[in-house]
């Protein structure tokens, strides 16, 4: 994300897989838009099964394109993929208040119809992302929603939606060693290192978070738990839909 290390730390840190380690659990911590996506996430799961589930196929999915990226074989455009981190994360969190407020039409309308908005104006010439691939979310998101419509418990969907988005995270989290340029010896114990660091990161956020949220659900899952999801989850969607929109055009 943006708010990574610079290269030139990037390459003292890099000296040894554990600096790769070091440098990905850094990277992790200080990436707001990656840990504001896992607290999405986090915000309405109901188990721990659930939270290992959401957090696996997160894991699997940033892993397979950083390795795609950090090899060479896919670099999308750096500034799009920061634009659709940012959507990753408005959409879930808007999706946590959609669920949370009985699946009303208006925020799957919105949503659609926002994004079709801004395909018009992409095939204008306004923004980093092309017009097919706002195209492609706004089909993405109609589909999405209106799947979660005819489930009872949506655990396995959300789950695909953070696989989905997991994919573009890891493109946004291979930019760091991007930057610093890795002769071929490096680019394995770099690449392995590094991972190991952001999961480790990853698992300390979730440890952190997920048992305060889960004793809040056991001790009131209709009063304080529900309150804590709504306005965790308004939050989260404001900074998505800043961190999109400004990405977007900038």
């Amino acid at each position: 994300a943006r708010a990574g290390t610079s290269a030139a730390t990037a390459s003292a840190a890099g000296t040894s897989l554990a600096g790769y380690v070091r440098l990905g659990v850094e990277h992790i911590m200080s990436g707001l838009d990656h840990l504001f996506f896992v607290l999405a996430l986090l915000l309405l799961a109901e188990s721990l099964r659930e939270v290992a589930t959401l957090v696996t196929a997160f894991t699997v999915a940033h892993s397979v394109t950083l390795g795609l990226a950090v090899l060479g074989v896919v670099r999308p455009e750096a500034a799009a993929v920061e634009a659709l981190i940012g959507f990753s994360i408005a959409l879930v969190a808007a999706e946590n208040c959609w669920l949370l407020a009985g699946r009303g039409r208006a925020v799957p309308v919105c949503v659609t119809l926002g994004l079709l908005l801004l395909a018009g104006l992409a095939s204008l010439g306004v923004g980093v992302v092309s017009p097919a691939t706002l195209l492609g979310l706004a089909l993405f998101s109609a589909c999405h929603f209106g799947l979660l419509s005819r489930v009872d418990r949506p655990a396995r969907l959300r789950a695909a939606v953070a696989f989905a988005f997991g994919l573009v995270h890891g493109f946004g989290f291979a930019g760091v060693l991007a930057e610093m340029q890795l002769p071929t010896d490096r680019v394995v114990p770099a690449l392995l290192g590094f991972n190991v660091g952001v999961e480790i990161g990853q698992l300390a956020i979730v440890l952190l978070i997920w048992p305060g949220l889960y004793a809040l659900q056991r001790a009131s899952p209709l009063r304080w738990h529900r309150g804590v999801a709504e306005v965790g989850s308004a939050g989260v969607f404001s900074l998505g839909l800043y961190w999109f929109v400004a990405r977007l055009v900038g």
